[in-house]
């Protein structure tokens, strides 16, 4: 049969109550949603698989008003000032012309191979691994250093191919080299401004100022990030020394 004037009020009555009331909820789900979190986080806090060995570091959960989105995380973007990482910066590898250089194992590498069931070895010395540049390749440093011998008119395929690559390889740290904000400065200028500062705060009575250390002359770096610093310290320890920044 048709619908009356009645019935058509009646429905429209009766989704004006669910748009009305839809936000309205028992308070015992409050409840029982905080007494659910509560123990989600502590599951988390007592979660072996997030335990993180080599620095003693368990899982803590700081919230629990968030537990519901971890299970909708899919990828994580991490920046690099910090926020999320130790702030370190260390050049390890290059890819120059095609040719990666770099033997040495990067902590993502290292992960990745865990998580297949690989160990992998580092192929660096224990003085590399130590240095502030961490970077070790025989076969970079054996490309900047191919040079012509004297009379050589017509040369090998070989040596050719080695003169290409040796082209790329001071291109590319010539680059690293120049194109950054890094700003160098001498030792015994920064030495000397610091002396001079700290004079000006002491008075007639202070001790005298120390003598130069065997580092004076030496160039320092400020940078603005760690990854500069990195790249510029990089290209130092290839041979491209980044000394003075002119307004030019």
């Amino acid at each position: 049969r048709p619908l009356r004037p009645g019935d058509t009020q009646g429905i429209i009555g009766f989704f004006t109550f669910l748009i009305l009331f839809n936000n309205l909820i028992p308070i015992s789900l409050y409840v029982t949603m905080e007494i659910v979190k509560f123990t989600q986080a502590m599951l988390i806090n007592n979660d072996f698989r997030m335990y993180h060995a080599q620095t003693d570091t368990p899982a803590e959960a700081r919230t629990s008003s968030l537990n519901e989105e971890l299970g909708q995380v899919q990828y994580v973007f991490t920046d690099k000032t910090g926020t999320l990482t130790c702030n370190r910066m260390s050049f390890m590898k290059c890819a120059i012309g095609m040719q990666v250089y770099g033997r040495g194992v990067t902590e993502i590498g290292r992960a990745a191979a865990a998580r297949r069931g690989i160990t992998l070895i580092d192929e660096r010395p224990e003085e590399v691994r130590d240095a502030e540049v961490a970077f070790y390749d025989p076969h970079l440093r054996g490309v900047l250093a191919v040079t012509i011998p004297p009379g050589v008119t017509n040369a090998p395929p070989t040596m050719i191919e080695d003169l290409r690559l040796k082209q790329q390889a001071e291109e590319f740290f010539m680059i690293l080299a120049l194109c950054n904000t890094v700003v160098p400065e001498r030792a015994d200028v920064a030495a000397a401004a610091a002396a001079a500062a700290a004079a000006a705060e002491n008075d007639e009575d202070s001790s005298p100022a120390s003598s130069p250390s065997d580092n004076d002359g030496a160039i320092q770096y400020q940078s603005a990030s760690p990854d500069e610093d990195a790249l510029v310290k990089a290209a130092r320890e290839m041979g491209f020394e980044l000394c003075e920044r002119t307004p030019q």
